[in-house]
């Protein structure tokens, strides 16, 4: 067993992060209140893979958000 993520895993996100700079300009902020315990993790799982904190919670709200109907490339 080993704490080292999956290669495959690593390269969805180092693909979503690099995507991300090509589609829709990041330009609105949200902020949210997390438990610290939670912020340590997002953090450190940005560390390990080698991108920002804001492409781990975005990935992981989409991935959220995606499940419940949402359609990233919907025009507004």
């Amino acid at each position: 067993m080993t704490d080292r993520p999956k290669k495959e895993a690593t390269m969805k996100l180092a693909e979503y992060a690099e995507q991300a700079y090509k589609g829709e300009p990041l330009t609105n902020k949200l902020f949210a209140r997390i438990p610290r315990r939670l912020s340590v993790w997002i953090e450190t799982a940005a560390l390990c893979e080698g991108v920002s904190s804001s492409v781990i919670t975005r990935y992981a709200l989409e991935k959220y958000a995606s499940a419940k109907g949402y359609d990233p490339h919907h025009k507004l």
